[in-house]
C-alpha cells in the first residue's frame, strides 16, 4: 500500500465506530457521475494503489477481499457503479462480533484514494498508464466538481 493511504488508514481507523453484529459491514454511496466504462478502467488502478484483490468483476460492479497481515481474509468490499452514484460495501469475513471500525475504514480509504488518485493523474501526467491514458483523461475532467458526499 503506498505509504500516504497508511497514514490516512491510520487516520480513519481512530475516528471509525466499532460495528457490532454477527456479520459486521458498512456502507456508503457517494455522488459521482462517471461512465461506466471510465468506471471500470480507474477502480481497479485504485484498488492496486490500496491493497484489494480482485474477487469478481460483473457488469456494473467489482468484488475485493482484504487481507491482514498474516495473509487471512478480513474483508470483502463491494464496489458497484449506479447512474449517478457510487456504492461501497465493506463486510468482515472473520467471526468477530465487532470489525473494531475496520469496515468503515476500509470504504472510507476507497473514496479517498478514489479522490487522490483522480487528482493525481489530472495533475501529473507521469503517473498515467500509456494503455489508459485517453480513458484516464476523459476521468478526470467528468470527476473535477462532481466528488460530493
Amino acid at each position: 500500500m503506498r505509504e500516504d493511504f497508511i497514514e490516512i488508514e491510520g487516520k480513519f481507523q481512530s475516528l471509525a465506530k466499532p460495528i457490532m453484529a454477527w456479520t459486521p459491514k458498512y456502507k456508503e454511496k457517494r455522488k459521482i457521475q462517471i461512465d461506466l466504462e471510465e468506471f471500470k478502467e480507474i477502480v481497479p488502478i485504485i484498488a492496486q494503489h490500496i491493497d484489494f484483490d480482485l474477487k469478481t468483476e460483473n457488469e456494473n460492479s467489482f468484488s475485493y477481499t482484504r487481507k491482514d497481515k498474516y495473509d487471512n481474509l478480513t474483508e470483502l468490499i463491494e464496489i458497484t457503479h449506479s447512474e449517478k452514484n457510487i456504492h461501497c460495501k465493506s463486510t468482515s469475513l472473520r467471526e468477530d462480533i465487532s470489525d473494531y471500525g475496520s469496515n468503515e475504514t476500509r470504504v472510507r480509504l476507497f473514496f479517498h484514494a478514489f479522490k487522490t488518485i483522480g487528482n493525481e493523474i489530472y495533475l501529473n501526467d507521469e503517473v498515467l498508464i500509456e494503455e489508459n491514458e485517453s480513458i484516464i483523461k476523459v476521468f478526470i475532467t467528468k470527476i473535477v466538481g462532481f466528488f460530493q458526499k
